[in-house]
């Protein structure tokens, strides 16, 4: 419920950077298809009692909202300010980001990330704190995971912004690509020998450090 809260803060400060109501936003929605959208969905969205669904994000995405921000607190153009990101916006026919993209559906999106950064099913399932069935489920296209689950998949560096939208600010970089100290290797290499209780731990723990960093 905590990650639902803050995920509806930060989805009602978009929405208002917008200059949006609630009726509009869940009008957006409707019109790109997501079912059972409301002005009463959209203010439990903003509380923190229920979670957007996935394909509520991809319909708000073109207008403007900034996905990852949404999920994750971190903006995907940090250098540049919500208001100058608003002017950017591309009308919803043209590419919303600087690079296009095959259009494959969200299953296959998340498998090519989890591929990407080197993580088997059952190892993206602990950071999702979910089954490895589920995201089996979910590479299938036969369930899809929520706004919680997203942002947890976003602070291990999951581009949540090319899962919902399929569109990325930037190319990818395959985890084996990137290049890492002998420091940080040792701190991969301890973490991978915790169990998934205190990995849990420790992701929370890092969580808080970044925010308190910002």
């Amino acid at each position: 419920m905590e990650h639902f809260l803050d995920i509806g803060k930060r989805l009602k400060e978009e929405r208002e950077a917008l200059s949006k109501t609630q009726s509009e936003f869940a009008e957006i929605a409707a019109a790109a298809g997501v079912a059972g959208t409301t002005r009463q969905s959209q203010a439990r969205y903003e509380k923190g009692q229920q979670s957007p669904s996935v394909a509520y994000l991809s319909a708000l995405a073109p207008v403007g909202v900034d996905i990852a921000y949404v999920l994750t607190g971190v903006r995907s153009r940090p250098e540049i300010k919500p208001v100058e990101v608003r002017a950017t916006v591309l009308p919803t026919n043209e590419p919303m980001l600087a690079y296009d993209v095959p259009a494959t559906s969200i299953g296959a999106r998340i498998k090519e990330e989890r591929v990407r950064i080197g993580l088997p099913q059952p190892g993206m399932a602990e950071i999702a704190d979910v089954s490895k069935w589920t995201v089996f489920n979910w590479e299938k296209d036969e369930s899809y995971p929520d706004c919680a689950q997203l942002a947890k998949l976003g602070q291990a560096g999951f581009d949540v912004m090319y899962l919902v939208t399929g569109a990325r600010l930037q190319k990818p970089v395959p985890a084996s690509a990137e290049k890492i100290s002998r420091q940080e290797q040792t701190l991969l290499d301890d973490f991978r020998g915790l169990d998934s209780r205190d990995k849990k731990t420790v992701m929370q723990l890092l969580s808080s450090l970044t925010k308190v960093g910002n």
